[in-house]
C-alpha cells in the first residue's frame, strides 16, 4: 500500500506544478533551439525570435542571458523563423522544414544596423544531428507520395518502415528492432499509443496513407519521454490544413477481364476465375470557411483523408481437396476394399486391406480379437446414424466430387483470403484559440471485414461461401482511434501539453454460416442450434484415403479499449532544457467467447476396424454408423481483462558548450499484473499445501471472500522499474558529430489478444469427452452431446477436475532492455550524410512459457546412485537416507528420487 500511495503523490504531484515547473514537449512535434550572438561572438540576451508556419501559426521565444533560446512542440511542417533585436539587423531564414522528433539547431550571428534592415540567410541549416544520441530515420510527406502502391493487402505504413529502416526486420506480425522480441516496439499516433490487443500493433488499425505528414522510426538512443517499450518506437504524424485548400486522388484496378487465363483452367476447360483488386482514394484538406459566418484562416484548419482497398479472388488450381464419392454418403463404401491381403484373423479368415468391420460383431477369440466385415464394404441403410444421414443430404448437395478419385477430388481457392476490404477514413482539426493556447482533435476508423479460409475444408465453387460446410470464417476488424491535444504557452521559457486518447477494436471472428441455423438441420441434441455447423474431423483411412475435414462452429467477439492521458512541461533556464512528465494508461480485453457451441466431434478409423490390426476400418465408416471417439464443446464466459500503466520521467538536455550537448533522464513505470473484472482468476500455486493430499501445490482463487487470497492479482507487482537514459552529441566540425547513448526500457503488460485473458482456467473454456478405449466409440451422436463439464469451485483441490493453469512467482517482473548506441555523422556534400555507429539490445525476464522444469533434482543427489530408485514405505525408510519421514501419508510405495522433488 506504501509504495502504491508514493505513486499516487507522485502523479498528483507532477500534475499540479503545471503551472510552475517544465516538462516535455509533444514527442509527435520538432523543437528548434540555438544561440544568438554579436558580430564578436559574445552572447545576447532579450532577443526576440518567431516562427511562422504555412497555417499561420507564430510562436515566439526569446534568448536567455546566455543568448540562448529552446522552442518546443513545434508541429511538423515548414516554416520561416526570424530573430530580432533592437540596434540590430533582423535575420530571415526561410522555407525551414521541421521533421518528427527532431531537434534543429538554429544559430545567428546579428549585425549592427537598424532592425528595419533585413539579411535573408540562404542554404539549409546542418543536416547532421548534433542535438541528441536519437538513432532513427523519418520518412517525410515527399517520400511517401513516391513510395509504391501496395497492391497485396492494401496500403499499411508499418510496411513501408520495415522496408526503409536499418535495424528494422520482419513485418506486421513479427516485427523487429535491432534484435528484440516481436510485440515490443511502441507505436505512437500524434503522440498517443496505438496499443489495443497486442503491444506495438498498428496493422489492422492503421490511418490511410493519405492521412500521414510523416513518420520516424527511432530505433535507439531514446530520451526518458519514450517509455513502455523494448524494442523502439514507429512514431506516425498526421497531415494538417494550411491557409491554402489542397486535395490529393489515386486509383488503381485489377480485373480478371484485362488478364489471360491461367493454364490450368485451360487445360480443364474452366472459364477465367473471378480475380478482383482495387484501391482508391484521397484527402482534402484547408481553412475552415463559412461564407459571410465564419473566416477560419489563420486560426481553424481541417483535414480529411479517405481510402478504400477491395479483393474479390477466386482463383482455383488443381483439386486439391477430398470429399467421398456420392455413393458413400448411403453406406457404399466397396471402393475402399481392395483384394491386398494384410493378414489372417483367429477365425482363420484373410483380412483385406481397406475392409470395413461392423462393430456390434467386436469379440475375442482365444484372447484375440476378431469382428465381422461388413459384405461388400456396404453398411445396411438402416445402420446409418441418422445425424450423419443429413449431413450426407446437404454434402450431396453441396460437395459433388468433380472426378471419379477417391482423393484430390475437390476445388478449393489457393488464397485464404479470397474477400478483404479495408475501409479508412480519418478527420483531424487544429485550431488556434489564442497566441498562447492551441487545441487540435482527430478521429480515424478503419473497418476490415475478410473472408478466412484458413482452417481448411472443402469449398462449394458455385457458393462464394464455400457451401454450408466450408470453414470459411467472417472477420470484420472495426477499430477507432481519438486523438486530443492541448498546448499552453505559459511563459516564453514555460510550455505545457496535455494529449488525451481512446483507442477502440471490436473483432468479431465467426463462421460465415454462423446464422444457417445448421445445428437445428442436422439435429444433434445438446449444442446449439441457431448457428453454424458443428466441427467434424474424419481423420486417416487405410490406403491413403483421408477425407478433409468439414464445418466449423467459431462464432467469438473481442473487444479491446485503451486509454491514455500524457501531460508535459518544459522549462528553458540557462544552458538547461528541462521536461518532467507523466504517463497514464489503462487497456481491457473484453471476450465473449460463443465459439465451438454447435461442437466438435471426432471419427477415427479404430471403431470400424480390429484391434491390432493396420489397414481396415474407416473414420468416414465409423461416422456412418455415428460412434464418436471423442467430442468438445465450448462452455462460454465471458471475461474482463484490466491492465494499467503509470510512469513519470525527467529529463535534461544541458548544453555544456556550444558544441557538446548531454541528454539526462530517469523514468520510472509501473505496471501492475493483469486483473480479470470480476476476479474470475486462479492459479495452482507451488506454495501451498493441498488439504486433501497434504502436497504441496493448491489451486488459489483471486478476490475477496471464502477460499480466496484476497488479492486482485496472484502474482507480485514489480515495483523496480527505474529507467536512466544517458547519450551525448558532440560537434566535432561543422560537418561532423559524434553521438552516444545509453537507456534501460520496459516492455508493456498489455494482453495478448490470441491467448484471450490469463488466469481464467477452470471458469469456462471447453467440455471435453474423450476415450480411453481407442476400438469403441465413446458415444453415438444420435443420443446427444453427452456434457462432462464441471464448473469451477473455489476449492484448493480444483486440480481434480481437469488440467490447472500454474504462473511462475515472477510472473509479474516487467521485461527489460538495455540499449546503447554510439554513431560518427559526416556530411560528405549537401544534402548527404554517412552515419557509421553501433547498436546494442540486450533483454532480460522476457515472458514465455515455463522453462524450468519443476520436478528437476539438485545435481547433488546424484551422489545417492542406485539407491535413487528405492521404495519408501515407512518413515523409516525415509529417515536413513536423511529426509526426515515420508513426504506425506500417501506416499508409502513412492521412490527416493520423487521423495526428493522440489
Amino acid at each position: 500500500m506504501r509504495a502504491k500511495r508514493w505513486l499516487v503523490v507522485l502523479v498528483v504531484s507532477t500534475m499540479c506544478v503545471a503551472a510552475t515547473v517544465p516538462s516535455a514537449a509533444q514527442v509527435n512535434r520538432a523543437t528548434i533551439s540555438g544561440t544568438v550572438t554579436d558580430s564578436s561572438r559574445a552572447a545576447l540576451p532579450g532577443v526576440t525570435v518567431t516562427i511562422t508556419g504555412e497555417s499561420g501559426l507564430v510562436l515566439t521565444a526569446s534568448t536567455n542571458a546566455a543568448g540562448q533560446y529552446t522552442v518546443p512542440s513545434v508541429p511538423v511542417g515548414t516554416y520561416t523563423v526570424k530573430i530580432e533585436m533592437t540596434g540590430f539587423k533582423t535575420q530571415v531564414r526561410e522555407n525551414l522544414t521541421l521533421q518528427v522528433s527532431q531537434t534543429l539547431r538554429l544559430d545567428a550571428e546579428l549585425e549592427v544596423g537598424q532592425l528595419t534592415e533585413t539579411v535573408s540567410v540562404s542554404g539549409t541549416p546542418q543536416i547532421i544531428q548534433r542535438e541528441t544520441p536519437e538513432v532513427g530515420t523519418t520518412v517525410t510527406r515527399e517520400y511517401l507520395t513516391m513510395l509504391p502502391l501496395s497492391m497485396g493487402g492494401g496500403r499499411y505504413p508499418e510496411t513501408f518502415a520495415y522496408k526503409l529502416t536499418a535495424g528494422v526486420e520482419g513485418g506486421t506480425w513479427t516485427s523487429r528492432i535491432n534484435g528484440s522480441p516481436a510485440f515490443s516496439k511502441e507505436v505512437l499516433l500524434e503522440g498517443a499509443s496505438v496499443t489495443t490487443y497486442l503491444s506495438g500493433h498498428f496493422g489492422e488499425s492503421s490511418v490511410s496513407m493519405e492521412a500521414l505528414q510523416e513518420f520516424k522510426i527511432q530505433t535507439s538512443g531514446l530520451s526518458a519521454e519514450y517509455g513502455r517499450t523494448a524494442g523502439g518506437v514507429f512514431n506516425f504524424v498526421m497531415r494538417s490544413g494550411q491557409n491554402q485548400p489542397h486535395g490529393t486522388g489515386f486509383s488503381s484496378i485489377r480485373h480478371e477481364t484485362l488478364n489471360a487465363n491461367t493454364f490450368l483452367n485451360n487445360a480443364n476447360g474452366r472459364p477465367k476465375a473471378r480475380d478482383r483488386q482495387s484501391n482508391y482514394g484521397g484527402s482534402f484538406g484547408g481553412p475552415v470557411l463559412i461564407p459571410g459566418v465564419f473566416d477560419g484562416r489563420n486560426r481553424t484548419f481541417f483535414f480529411a483523408a479517405a481510402e478504400k482497398f477491395r479483393v474479390r479472388s477466386y482463383v482455383y488450381g488443381a483439386p486439391n481437396r477430398s470429399v467421398p464419392q456420392l455413393e458413400m454418403y448411403d453406406g457404399n463404401l466397396s471402393r475402399l476394399l481392395t483384394t491386398t491381403v494384410v493378414g489372417t484373423d483367429a477365425l482363420g479368415r484373410p483380412i483385406f486391406r481397406g475392409a470395413v468391420y461392423d462393430p456390434l460383431t467386436l469379440r475375442e477369440v482365444n484372447g484375440v480379437f476378431v469382428a465381422d466385415p461388413f459384405p461388400n464394404n456396404i453398411i445396411p441403410a438402416d445402420r446409418i446414424s441418422q445425424i450423419s444421414r443429413r449431413v450426407g443430404d446437404i454434402a450431396k448437395q453441396h460437395y459433388a466430387p468433380m472426378n471419379d478419385a477417391l482423393t484430390a477430388n475437390n476445388l478449393f481457392p489457393t488464397q485464404n483470403t479470397p474477400e478483404f476490404d479495408q475501409n479508412q477514413w480519418s478527420f483531424k482539426i487544429d485550431q488556434v484559440l489564442s497566441s498562447r493556447h492551441r487545441l487540435s482533435g482527430s478521429l480515424a476508423r478503419n473497418t476490415r471485414p475478410r473472408l478466412l479460409l484458413d482452417a481448411g475444408g472443402i469449398w462449394d465453387a458455385n457458393d462464394s461461401l464455400g457451401g454450408p460446410l466450408s470453414t470459411a470464417r467472417r472477420q470484420v476488424i472495426n477499430s477507432w482511434l481519438f486523438r486530443t491535444a492541448h498546448e499552453f504557452t505559459i511563459s516564453p521559457t514555460l510550455f505545457n501539453s496535455l494529449i488525451v486518447s481512446f483507442n477502440r477494436m471490436a473483432n468479431p471472428n465467426r463462421s460465415a454460416h454462423v446464422a444457417a441455423g445448421c445445428g437445428a438441420m442436422i439435429g444433434v441434441g445438446g449444442v446449439r442450434q441457431d448457428g453454424p455447423c458443428p466441427r467434424i474431423n474424419w481423420g486417416a483411412g487405410p490406403a491413403g484415403v483421408s477425407f478433409d475435414a468439414i464445418g466449423d462452429p467459431q462464432d467469438d467477439f473481442q473487444a479491446y479499449n485503451s486509454w491514455g492521458i500524457a501531460n508535459a512541461l518544459s522549462w528553458s533556464k540557462g544552458r538547461h532544457f528541462m521536461k518532467l512528465g507523466v504517463d497514464l494508461r489503462g487497456n481491457q480485453l473484453n471476450t465473449r467467447p460463443l465459439g465451438n457451441l454447435a461442437g466438435t466431434f471426432n471419427f477415427t478409423a479404430a471403431q470400424t476396424g480390429i484391434p491390432g490390426v493396420n489397414f481396415v476400418g474407416h473414420s468416414f465408416a465409423s461416422f456412418l454408423l455415428g460412434g464418436v471417439q471423442s467430442a468438445s464443446v465450448g462452455v462460454p464466459l465471458g471475461l474482463g481483462g484490466r491492465t494499467s500503466y503509470y510512469a513519470g520521467y525527467a529529463q535534461d538536455d544541458f548544453k555544456v558548450t556550444p558544441k557538446l550537448t548531454l541528454q539526462l533522464g530517469l523514468r520510472y513505470e509501473f505496471q501492475p499484473p493483469a486483473i480479470e473484472q470480476y476476479d474470475r482468476t486462479s492459479n495452482f500455486d507451488l506454495t501451498v499445501r493441498d488439504p486433501l493430499t497434504g502436497m504441496m501445490g493448491a489451486v488459489v482463487f483471486a478476490g475477496d471472500g471464502t477460499g480466496r487470497t484476497g488479492r486482485r492479482t496472484l502474482v507480485d507487482s514489480d515495483k523496480t522499474n527505474f529507467g536512466p537514459r544517458l547519450g551525448g552529441a558532440y560537434a566535432l566540425t561543422d560537418r561532423t558529430s559524434l553521438r552516444a547513448g545509453y537507456g534501460l526500457f520496459y516492455g508493456a503488460n498489455v494482453f495478448n489478444g490470441f491467448s484471450s485473458v490469463p488466469f481464467s482456467r477452470g471458469f469456462g473454456g471447453t467440455d471435453n469427452i474423450s476415450n480411453p478405449l481407442a476400438h469403441t466409440s465413446r458415444f453415438n451422436w444420435d443420443t446427444g452431446y453427452p456434457s462432462a463439464f464441471v464448473p469451477a469451485e473455489i476449492d484448493p483441490t480444483a486440480w481434480r477436475l481437469g488440467g490447472v493453469t500454474h504462473w511462475d512467482p515472477d510472473a509479474g517482473r516487467i521485461p527489460r532492455t538495455h540499449q546503447w548506441n554510439a554513431n560518427v555523422q559526416r556530411e560528405v556534400v549537401r544534402n548527404l550524410t554517412v552515419d557509421v555507429g553501433y547498436v546494442g539490445t540486450r533483454s532480460s525476464d522476457i515472458w514465455a512459457g515455463d522453462l524450468a522444469n519443476k520436478n528437476q533434482l539438485d545435481p547433488t543427489y546424484l551422489s545417492f546412485g542406485s539407491n535413487l530408485q528405492s521404495i519408501l514405505r515407512t518413515d523409516a525408510d525415509a529417515q536413513r537416507f536423511g529426509l526426515p519421514g515420508l513426504p506425506y501419508p500417501a506416499f508409502a510405495g513412492g521412490q527416493l528420487w520423487q521423495a526428493l522433488v522440489p
